[in-house]
């Protein structure tokens, strides 16, 4: 097992979780020069020129809850960062633990292709035919919400990478 390949993917990866996140919150207003608040509209909010639904509302609002309390010890600027460290590092736990649980046959394939000449994973080409089926109901905002959270195409070649140097 190639551990510096591994060591190398793990600094790389939530280095690109961070910018990603990072750009995320810039689109919701959130930088750490300030903090746009949001304008109420019928059934939701608008922030940055998105309209979020009742749901997403309120997990905005949980967000900037959070990030209140963060800024009880810090200033604006470090607080912002340790919101984005969070999440960041939040997402490359789960990412982990998925690839570990793909790897060791606990699960399906979710985080890899089956088909050896595409890289992106398995469960965003089935995204879609999931939501169709009912399954999960929240992945009809897959597209509005996931892909640009994290673009996974830059994280799933790394990974394509990382997967060839594990054996």
């Amino acid at each position: 097992m190639n551990r510096s390949a591994i060591k190398n993917f793990a600094i790389w990866a939530r280095r690109y979780l961070r910018e990603q996140v990072k750009v995320r919150a810039t689109q919701y207003g959130i930088t750490h020069n300030s903090i746009i608040e949001p304008q109420k509209v019928t059934g939701g909010l608008l922030v940055g020129g998105q309209t979020l639904d009742t749901e997403e509302a309120s997990q905005y609002d949980q967000l900037r809850k959070h990030l209140k309390d963060l800024m009880i010890n810090n200033r604006q600027p470090q607080a912002v960062d340790e919101l984005i460290d969070e999440i960041a590092y939040t997402w490359f736990n789960r990412l982990a633990a998925l690839r570990f649980m793909e790897v060791n046959g606990y699960i399906g394939r979710v985080l890899s292709s089956s088909d050896p000449n595409l890289v992106d994973p398995d469960i965003l080409r089935d995204a879609y035919s999931i939501a169709e089926m009912g399954e999960l109901p929240s992945l009809n905002t897959v597209e509005r919400i996931a892909r640009p959270t994290i673009r996974m195409t830059g994280l799933s070649s790394q990974a394509a990478t990382f997967s060839r140097c594990e054996n």
